[in-house]
């Protein structure tokens, strides 16, 4: 027992171990499943937000601070700059153009089930200029704080010091795409992350994901539904 806690708690650590950041990942999984059943018959957004802020979010930063973890390392807000901001956009919209056209492409071959179709489609529906605004709140800027700050912060990180980089990167991206619960868009979900992943290490700054997850999420969620 002692020697699986030094394992999962080495005592100079300064980032979560490989294990915790795999318990950290099946404890975030596990409690959305309660949230979605506690707030089966509340509304869509209230749902989300508690998921988001309460799971998603909640559970890394309990660890951080309870275990005194490397909050700089592992939650990299610093300043950014305006052509960092543009790169990053630029680069966000051209990889959702690649995204789009292999999502056309996975559905011709492997088309969503009916039921499926039908949450996204409700999913999508936009009633006038403050459903667009709630929007871009609910499914755009709160999952891009709460899931960079989890996948990349805390994820990628720990990860990296671990077994580098590009190793990372990929692994951060399964567990991203797994935790989307969508066997029919994993592949997708893989790529964005492996997208969001790459500038969130080429970059050092946790922002720069944020903002990558955030125009992708309004470009597939607000943007195009509004035109």
């Amino acid at each position: 027992m002692r020697r699986f806690i030094r394992i999962l708690l080495p005592v100079d650590a300064s980032v979560p171990s490989i294990p915790l950041v795999f318990i950290t990942f099946f404890l975030v999984a596990i409690f959305q499943m309660p949230i979605h059943h506690i707030f089966g018959g509340e509304s869509f957004s209230l749902r989300i937000i508690v998921n988001e802020v309460v799971v998603v979010l909640g559970i890394p930063l309990t660890l951080i601070y309870f275990f005194h973890f490397d909050r700089k390392r592992l939650l990299p807000l610093k300043q950014i700059s305006i052509p960092v901001i543009v790169f990053v956009v630029m680069l966000t919209f051209g990889a959702d153009v690649v995204i789009d056209y292999l999502t056309k492409l996975s559905e011709y071959f492997f088309p969503l089930p009916k039921w499926v179709q039908n949450s996204f489609d409700k999913l999508m529906e936009v009633r006038g200029v403050q459903d667009i605004i709630w929007k871009v709140i609910i499914l755009c800027a709160l999952p891009a704080v709460c899931e960079e700050i989890f996948f990349r912060g805390y994820c990628q990180s720990a990860i990296t010091k671990r077994l580098g980089v590009w190793k990372a990167i990929v692994i951060t991206s399964l567990l991203f795409a797994a935790l989307h619960g969508n066997p029919w868009y994993f592949h997708l979900y893989f790529i964005l992350s492996l997208v969001i992943g790459g500038i969130y290490a080429l970059t050092g700054n946790l922002w720069t994901a944020i903002i990558c997850h955030f125009f992708n999420c309004l470009i597939k969620h607000t943007w195009f539904q509004a035109i």
